[in-house]
């Protein structure tokens, strides 16, 4: 976002300070990072992570995002329910950005 002249939001207003995360180490995982080694039985035959809306902006939260639009622009395959990355980001009380 700073190399980009994007301005970052309040912390207050997403429940993360991203001006904070210096490190890969303290950055929250992407569902295309948590999946990459079962990315072949986490996206839908006809798509890609690439050409998934959650991957295309960037969305920690992927499930809220679902949400909004269903699965139309978003490949994943499984339910919300029944997806290792959700019960993680649930489990790790991930805030919703």
């Amino acid at each position: 976002m700073k190399n980009n002249n994007i301005p970052f939001p309040e912390p207050k207003e997403i429940g993360i300070d991203l001006k904070a995360l210096k490190d890969i180490e303290n950055a929250p995982t992407f569902c295309w990072e948590f999946n990459k080694d079962k990315i072949h039985d986490h996206i839908r035959p006809e798509g890609s992570c690439e050409d998934c809306l959650v991957y295309r902006v960037r969305s920690i939260n992927c499930y809220a995002l679902r949400g909004e639009v269903g699965h139309k622009e978003i490949y994943c395959i499984r339910a919300c329910d029944n997806c290792d990355y959700f019960r993680f980001q649930v489990k790790a009380g991930i805030p919703e950005v």
